[in-house]
């Protein structure tokens, strides 16, 4: 289905997909009651891919977002786009809703945190400080050291 939306005509995305002849893809297309993307004779203008799609994704997610959770958001939309979850002319009405949940799911106070990010009220204490290493004790009684 990408393939078409692409514009890909029957014979491009019968070799694709190595099917030995178009009209298994014809055929499939007539099925899903979906017309031809080429009128017979006419030159096809080359197969975008979704590397012509993603520039799209990109301008529809906006820039409103820190950059990390606008990456994440179009990795979000590219996915959706070639798994079907959401077709092309889905892209700019689906966007919004893929950036609000990868912003929730990262940038929310109760969300997923980062070990290495400093406790708030204490000097550079962070999380990861917090985690015991079994190894470095043993290395500490092995040079010696004792705890009272």
């Amino acid at each position: 289905m990408l393939f078409y939306q692409l514009g890909w005509s029957d014979v491009q995305v019968a070799r694709e997909l190595e099917i030995k002849h178009y009209s298994a893809i014809f055929n499939w297309r007539k099925r899903n009651g979906l017309p031809a993307n080429f009128i017979g004779g006419q030159k096809s203008r080359g197969r975008p891919t979704m590397a012509d799609v993603m520039p799209r994704i990109r301008k529809a997610i906006g820039n409103a977002l820190p950059p990390d959770i606008i990456d994440d958001a179009i990795s979000d939309v590219a996915l959706a786009v070639l798994d079907g979850t959401i077709s092309l002319a889905e892209i700019e009405a689906q966007a919004r809703k893929f950036g609000n949940r990868v912003l929730a799911q990262y940038a929310s106070r109760w969300g997923p945190r980062s070990i290495d990010e400093t406790i708030a009220g204490t000097e550079d204490l962070r999380m990861v400080d917090l985690i015991a290493d079994e190894r470095s004790s043993s290395w500490l009684e092995e040079m010696g050291a004792t705890v009272w």
